[in-house]
């Protein structure tokens, strides 16, 4: 027998054992290759790099030789078993046991592992939505009105004391820094906004300041300061008041609307129907947005089903080393109550989203890909083979192709659902 023979076992739902016997004709040669390895490498007393006999490289390394083949063995079938069959969809790492090597009969051993449950889908047409439209109130206009006034608006130099909203154009000198993390130690026309975001140092020493006035800042950077070479370090400075200005908006007229070209408005009345307009289709995509979340959320709470409690167990344990890296450590009750409950339900929608996909027969076509391609390249200004190939280099043509079906996974949903509109407007 020369070809390996996978014997395939359901155990539970989700559990599997695969039996696989290697033939001793497929062992023993790779065996050999490893002895030429180690034999090509050896520095063995009384004889030349690479030229000790082969039965004493036998004798040396035949154990290592056998353990190096039996480890590639082991993973190699392992891999071609999942290869031809494709059904078979792990989702824990394979755990090896009952190994056994006879140079006669060959080497044999099980992998166990779990595959995806077998789901059935209960319910998922007719599911109860409800797609909330949010009210566009005239306050919300008026903020945005402000905003734009706020940002046509034009610096102007004053001569008195420096207030709230004010452009402060300093001289800086560093005065102090005793672990020396400012390179420049004169920085000039540098630009302060006394905002309430401003650093409280900052802010305190230059309110009430007049031009060409002077002070001198002690600042202590917080842990967390944006900019990493601060943070965490003190540092005084000495500050020379050259200019203050403040903002001059534009009045509330058709100039304002004649500015803003981009709104394409003759009239501030214009301008203000426009923005509400803006606000409005802002307000029905996020009731789209939220509908799509929604319907989500209602097929696993009408498909409950537990995962196998491995592949539970190692997720969250993976989540809490990624969680680690980012952020630190998570208290135990924040990671069961806060952290793992939204993040299983995204991998259970996963789960079901791949099952409605089968029952249904629902696929990714070449023309949904196409048209995604085509979309994608103009939103960044490529043309559609620069775009294909781009996002080939980069890897992302699985989950370019797995954003498409959950997204008309999603439209099925809806499609097939009873939804009842509330509109706030």
């Amino acid at each position: 027998m020369t070809e390996t023979k996978y014997t395939l076992t359901k155990d539970q739902n989700w559990k599997r054992r695969l039996k696989v016997e290697v033939p001793a004709a497929r062992v023993e040669p790779r065996i050999e290759q490893y002895l030429a390895g180690y034999q090509a490498e050896a520095q063995i007393p009384g004889f030349r790099k690479g030229k000790a006999p082969k039965k004493i490289i036998r004798q040396k390394f035949l154990g290592a030789a056998t353990q190096d083949a039996i480890a590639e063995l082991v993973d190699a079938s392992y891999r071609e078993f999942l290869e031809k069959e494709k059904s078979v969809s792990p989702i824990t790492p394979p755990a090896i046991s009952e190994m056994n090597y006879d140079p006669a009969a060959g080497l044999s051993f099980t992998v166990s592992f779990e595959v995806r449950p077998e789901i059935e889908l209960k319910k998922y047409k007719g599911l109860a939505l409800t797609r909330r439209v949010r009210r566009v109130k005239d306050e919300d206009v008026e903020q945005v009105m402000e905003r734009l006034r706020e940002e046509a608006g034009e610096w102007s130099a004053v001569t008195r004391e420096a207030k709230e909203g004010n452009l402060l154009i300093l001289d800086l000198e560093v005065v102090s820094d005793s672990q020396n993390r400012i390179k420049e130690k004169n920085i000039p026309n540098y630009e302060v906004v006394l905002t309430p975001t401003l650093l409280p140092e900052f802010k305190t020493a230059l309110t009430g300041i007049h031009p060409f006035g002077q002070t001198e800042v002690t600042v202590t950077y917080p842990e967390n300061y944006s900019e990493k070479n601060l943070a965490g370090s003190t540092v005084t400075f000495k500050a020379v008041v050259k200019e203050i200005k403040e903002k001059i908006l534009p009045p509330k007229d058709d100039s304002l609307a004649q500015r803003l070209k981009e709104w394409n408005a003759q009239t501030y009345l214009e301008l203000v129907m426009a923005v509400r307009k803006k606000l409005e289709a802002s307000a029905e995509g996020e009731a789209d947005e939220a509908i799509r979340q929604e319907v989500r959320n209602r097929l696993v709470e009408e498909n409950p089903f537990d995962f196998p409690p491995s592949f539970s167990a190692g997720t969250k344990e993976r989540l809490k080393e990624d969680l680690k890296k980012e952020k630190g450590s998570v208290p135990e009750s924040d990671f069961e109550q806060k952290v793992w409950p939204p993040f299983e339900r995204m991998m259970k929608w996963d789960f079901l989203s791949h099952a409605l996909a089968g029952k249904e027969k629902i696929e990714v076509t070449e023309a949904d890909a196409s048209a995604w391609m085509a979309r994608f390249a103009a939103n960044y200004g490529m043309k559609p083979e620069e775009a294909r190939e781009f996002i080939k280099k980069s890897g992302r043509i699985k989950n370019v192709r797995e954003s498409i079906l959950e997204e008309k996974l999603i439209d099925f949903l809806l499609a097939n659902a009873v939804i009842q509109n509330e509109d706030g407007r």
